[in-house]
């Protein structure tokens, strides 16, 4: 396994659904055969999205304080170009990723899922953030297209907030948003796991739009 690497750091304020078209910066040309993983590059990256701080008095949120925070066990995923998925994994709880396996000079892009799924082990769990006014579309966060190269690589994605401060109104894709929520569930999945070690959650779906409103 060669040991160099090159950084790749992208901050993403694009939210796309898996049926969306690619963000290709490199050329037009599509293979005609899907990437197999058979090589022996990795890809890195750590996984964020923008948070918003709460008042002091916990009464509502502070959007003079966002800070970036790990996106916890969610799904991450290597991309051909054929849209085939070349490897996946999970994230860490440092929002850390890690790829294998990848051949050469071969063009993916790093997609990252709402999703948290576990099947293996004494827990396991299934929870996906939808927009349940597009058909419960998947949300997903993804990077544009570049070659693995010949070395290892590190590619980080954070979803922003979409908010601008000067304005006082969400001014773009409020792509962080999916990805906060699924940060609460897991938080209180932790409970849970603290006082159940061998729990096994039900299948978990969670609507979020910003087109839903409260009733």
């Amino acid at each position: 396994m060669k040991n160099n690497l090159i950084w790749v750091s992208m901050v993403i304020g694009v939210l796309l659904f898996t049926s969306c078209g690619e963000i290709d910066n490199l050329d037009n040309e599509i293979p005609s055969t899907p990437i197999v993983a058979n090589g022996s590059l990795s890809i890195t990256g750590k996984i964020t999205f923008d948070k918003i701080g709460v008042n002091s008095n916990n009464m509502g949120l502070d959007y003079s304080h966002v800070k970036r925070e790990p996106a916890r066990q969610v799904v991450v995923k290597a991309i051909g170009r054929l849209n085939e998925v070349v490897t996946e994994t999970t994230t860490d709880d440092r929002g850390a990723y890690r790829l294998d396996n990848l051949p050469e000079n071969a063009k993916v892009k790093i997609r990252v899922y709402a999703k948290m799924k576990k099947s293996s082990g004494d827990v396991t769990w299934d929870v996906n953030v939808v927009d349940n006014t597009n058909g419960d579309s998947q949300y997903v966060m993804e990077g544009s297209f570049a070659s693995t190269g010949t070395v290892n690589s590190v590619r980080n994605l954070n979803a922003s907030l979409g908010w601008n401060p000067s304005r006082g109104y969400y001014s773009s894709v409020r792509a962080s948003a999916p990805f906060a929520v699924l940060d609460s569930v897991y938080t209180a999945m932790k409970k849970v796991i603290s006082a159940d070690s061998k729990i096994d959650f039900p299948l978990l779906k969670v609507n979020w739009s910003v087109n839903n409103v409260s009733a």
